[in-house]
């Protein structure tokens, strides 16, 4: 599965959790597209570069879209931390879990 070299790298740095792979779950990416820095708009094309380089499939939620407000709110809920981008999630049938950010991918 292409995930599962994400997920072992995401795993390493939070080795409480463990990601078994089903063809349920995606990665989700919480980003910002407007209200963007400099910084910010690079970290966020820095990330998609290297999903997109390994063949990564994932799902973008951009969090300063007034319709993704709810479904932003329940993504911050669940990382505990709030107006940071990007971050990033693994979604299956049951439940959504915190990754990390940019930091977890490099």
């Amino acid at each position: 599965m292409m995930l599962e070299p994400l997920l072992h790298r995401f795993s390493m740095n939070l080795p409480h959790r463990k990601y078994p792979m089903t063809r349920s779950k995606k990665l989700i990416a919480l980003v910002s597209k407007s209200f963007a820095t400099v910084a910010l708009t690079t970290n966020q094309d820095r990330a998609f570069t290297m999903l997109r380089n390994k063949n990564i499939p994932f799902e973008e939620v951009d969090g300063s879209d007034p319709e993704k407000k709810e479904q932003r709110n329940a993504l911050f809920d669940i990382s505990g931390i709030r107006g940071k981008y990007p971050q990033f999630f693994i979604q299956d049938e049951q439940a959504t879990t915190f990754l990390g950010d940019l930091d977890v991918l490099q």
